[in-house]
C-alpha cells in the first residue's frame, strides 16, 4: 500500500503543474510562458539530511529537466531571492563535478548587494 499512496501523491503533485510556468531563468528574451512546467525540481533542507527543516518546490520546464540532468549546465539557485543562473561548465574558472546539477546558495550578489545597502 505505500508504493501505491507514493504513486498517488506523485500523480496529484503532476496535476497541480496545470497551467503554471517554469520558474528558472531562460534567456533574457524569452518569456516564461513560452515554457510550461513539466515537473518539479525539489530539495531537502536540514541537518545533515537526518532531519528535514524545509523543502524547495520549483516547477520546471522541460528543457531545464534536459539540463539538469545532462552534464553540461550548472544551475545556481538563490534561497535568499529565489534567482537561478545556468553556467555552461567547460566555460567556468572553476571546476565542477560533472555529477554535480545545482549549487544552492542562502544569498547570491545580488542579495549581498542588498543588505550590504540596508546596514547604511
Amino acid at each position: 500500500m505505500e508504493h501505491m499512496d507514493g504513486q498517488i501523491m506523485e500523480f496529484m503533485a503532476l496535476a497541480e503543474l496545470n497551467g503554471k510556468v517554469c520558474h528558472l531563468k531562460h534567456s533574457p528574451s524569452s518569456n516564461n510562458e513560452n515554457h510550461p512546467a513539466i515537473d518539479y525540481l525539489c530539495q531537502n533542507f536540514g541537518d545533515m539530511g537526518v532531519v528535514i527543516d524545509s523543502q524547495v518546490r520549483i516547477p520546471i520546464c522541460a528543457e531545464c529537466a534536459t539540463a539538469l540532468h545532462g552534464k553540461e549546465w550548472l544551475l545556481f539557485y538563490c534561497m535568499g531571492c529565489n534567482s537561478s543562473q545556468w553556467l555552461l561548465k567547460n566555460a567556468a574558472r572553476r571546476h565542477y563535478d560533472e555529477d554535480t546539477a545545482v549549487m544552492w546558495m542562502k544569498a547570491c550578489p545580488t542579495c549581498y548587494t542588498k543588505s550590504d545597502y540596508e546596514k547604511d
